[in-house]
């Protein structure tokens, strides 16, 4: 499957598994966004080694108690 240039969300992408796949997903070619509950530091850390691999990233806490807020991480950038 070809992954260059496409764009994935990783819910939980700061820590363990879902950094794994954060990072993998970037090698393989994807912008990579990272959503987190209480990993912030972690999730900006991720951010910058797939930003140091040429390959934009960004962290978000969404705040699903708001439904206008919940679809805020999936907006690029």
């Amino acid at each position: 499957m070809n992954l260059q240039d496409r764009t994935a969300l990783v819910v939980g992408g700061a820590q363990r598994v879902g950094r794994a796949i954060s990072l993998a997903l970037a090698q393989a070619g994807c912008r990579v966004g990272i959503g987190y509950h209480t990993s912030a530091a972690s999730a900006e850390e991720c951010v910058q080694e797939i930003t140091a691999q040429n390959r934009p990233a960004f962290a978000r806490h969404p705040n699903c108690a708001c439904p206008l807020r919940c679809t805020q991480p999936i907006a690029w950038g």
